[in-house]
């Protein structure tokens, strides 16, 4: 027999990604095999020689990947993190975590693999996470990194640190207002809040078609800033929009704009309001609103924004020709089923009239600065949310309703007392509280849920709803606001755009502790532009013996020139509870406003959230 020694060496294909295992054969993850060409009798026959480990074992395809948390998550306090192996034809026998390449707690051998993670001994930051599965034969598999965000300690303080921005102010030199008879840039959101991780798209118009930007700004503290840059988007190409038509019926307007842009929220998103900045070619800017929601952390303060009295008001467009809100005296075109101008149904697919920010800016934005100046653990929602989940209320010690919040649901109201009953706080930094009753539907043009309010308002015999949830006002319903919030609309100052004093009474109680006020002291510019007031027309809430308590009572002159005097009020429901009704839609004003703020209201605010939150 004559051999021929001639050794090839031929690599074995490798699979791609990290199914196999590193280190074997030249180093690269290939295996080799030996080739003998021999004679044998006088014919050339190749015999393939695989090497000694290939007698031993052939590596199976062994996928790991980690399912959770998500890359790009933010975390805190301690977690599991979980991954999936897919093993055909290999046997896994353990799964071992890293953290940043160490290793994170010891390996585990049974599936389905997971590892507890307590954050809180790890740096705040950026990390890496990942997993290592094992086969019986001792083969290494690596997943993918995930990079996660370590969060401890209060997120919003952490978010407020961050270099904030004045640019999202839509005053600043060069820039324009758009306005809604020339649209020249408008937009609208298909959602009002969106939980981190998720989608939200964006509609928009621009007049004439051109080039725009859109920046997106979470609204905060921010050394007094206001807000911080999240993200720059474009520029985008804009077209106009088709116009938006009326229903005759209801008054219902809704634009039929195709998409322009969608925004998946990173997970490392703090919950807050977010205004989205729209700028054209042109310089013209004008907003879109909606707010970030953190659905799996529950924090001390839930903030309820008020969209649907925002949506209650917003007559887009409000062009003197067409547009329509729930008011007579914005609304405008024909005659709906109520035999005046306005609607009985509007939508949020539209854009809010003026700046796009609703009633944001105006009532609410300066309590959301002090409250994060002052470093309170606040996740935001909007009313929508209270509607359709109420529960996410039990998940916070406080729940807030500021500014004007004026619309409300059964579901919202069911709820909110609910809470209240089960020992959460409530703290309505506002005025004109709960008045309407309204109902959510969804939308005719997308059936999008829980995009339509309903309100036919003085005019509820027309709804075909009749019953509980008929659209009226709750006093009609027999719920007056008062038995929740401990004061009740009262009326609307005039002139409506000169705040009163706010007058105190019962200086002794703790309300207003530390703040050197006696009875008659009086904080200037506080009350307006709508107030409420205790009234023994209507039933005082169910509370403690001896803590209901009026706290002001300041004068003023309504439209009809009455004089009527504004009420706040303090008292404990059974479940141990306080519930603090402010009187006034201007609360947030004398918290942050320049020219406005006063000290003595930010101390009765703090001591509000001392005693909330157990501190006093």
């Amino acid at each position: 027999m004559l051999h021929d020694f001639r050794n090839v060496v031929m690599k074995l294909p490798q699979a791609s990604g990290n199914r196999h295992p590193p280190g074997q054969g030249t180093g690269k993850g290939d295996a080799v095999r030996l080739v003998h060409t021999i004679f044998l009798f006088g014919i050339l026959v190749t015999v393939s020689i695989p090497p000694l480990q290939a007698f031993l074992q052939l590596p199976g395809s062994v996928l790991v990947t980690i399912t959770s948390p998500a890359s790009g998550s933010t975390v805190y306090n301690t977690i599991t993190v979980n991954a999936s192996v897919n093993s055909p034809g290999a046997t896994v026998a353990g799964v071992q975590f890293k953290l940043d390449g160490l290793d994170l707690g010891s390996e585990d051998t049974t599936a389905p693999y997971s590892v507890l993670w307590d954050t809180t001994t790890t740096v705040n930051g950026l990390h890496t996470l990942t997993a290592v599965a094992r086969d019986a034969f001792n083969n290494r598999f690596n997943s993918d990194p995930a990079s996660v965000t370590v969060v401890n300690g209060n997120p919003v303080v952490i978010e407020n640190q961050q270099q904030g921005s004045e640019n999202w102010q839509m005053w600043r030199p060069g820039y324009r207002n758009a306005d809604d008879v020339a649209k020249q840039i408008k937009g609208y959101g298909s959602a009002t809040s969106v939980n981190k991780g998720d989608s939200i798209t964006f509609h928009v118009t621009v007049n004439p078609a051109q080039a725009y930007t859109m920046d997106v700004y979470r609204m905060g503290w921010y050394q007094g800033l206001g807000g911080r840059l999240l993200q720059h988007i474009g520029p985008l190409n804009g077209v106009q929009q088709p116009s938006c038509p009326v229903d005759t019926g209801t008054g219902l307007i809704e634009c039929p704009w195709t998409a322009s842009y969608r925004l998946t929220v990173p997970r490392s998103w703090t919950s807050g309001v977010y205004l989205v900045q729209l700028t054209n070619a042109q310089g013209y800017q004008n907003y879109i609103d909606f707010v970030v929601r953190d659905d799996g952390r529950p924090a001390d303060i839930l903030y309820q924004q008020s969209v649907t009295t925002y949506q209650a008001y917003n007559n887009y467009p409000d062009d003197g020709v067409t547009g329509k809100s729930l008011y007579d005296y914005n609304s405008y075109g024909p005659n709906t089923v109520t035999g005046t101008p306005r609607a009985v149904k509007v939508s949020w697919n539209r854009p809010y009239t003026h700046d796009g920010s609703g009633d944001f800016l105006r009532w609410e934005y300066y309590c959301v600065r002090w409250l994060e100046r002052s470093g309170y653990n606040v996740s935001y929602s909007t009313d929508v949310d209270t509607h359709e989940n109420s529960a996410r209320l039990l998940a916070s010690k406080v729940f807030l309703s500021v500014g004007h919040d004026e619309y409300w649901s059964k579901q919202m109201y069911d709820g909110v007392e609910q809470a209240r009953d089960a020992g959460v706080h409530l703290g309505f930094f506002g005025a004109d509280t709960l008045f309407w009753q309204v109902r959510f539907e969804a939308s005719p043009m997308t059936r999008g849920a829980d995009r339509v309010v309903v309100g036919y308002k003085e005019a509820y015999s027309l709804d075909p709803v009749q019953g509980p949830t008929t659209t009226t006002a709750w006093r009609v319903l027999n719920r007056p606001e008062q038995t929740l919030v401990g004061v009740q609309y009262s009326g609307q100052l005039f002139p409506p755009n000169q705040n009163v004093p706010y007058v105190v009474q019962n200086s002794s109680n703790w309300v207003y502790r530390g703040t050197d006020m006696g009875d008659g002291s009086s904080v200037p510019g506080i009350v307006g532009y709508e107030a409420d007031s205790s009234m023994s027309t209507a039933p005082l809430p169910i509370s403690v013996p001896g803590t209901y308590t009026v706290l002001s009572e300041s004068p003023y002159f309504d439209g009809a020139g009455q004089l009527l005097f504004a009420n706040s009020s303090i008292y404990q429901a059974p479940s141990g509870a306080w519930v603090f009704g402010a009187g006034t839609i201007s609360w947030s004003w004398g918290l942050d406003l320049p020219g406005v703020s006063d000290w003595r209201i930010q101390q009765v605010t703090a001591n509000l959230f001392d005693r909330f939150l157990g501190k006093k």
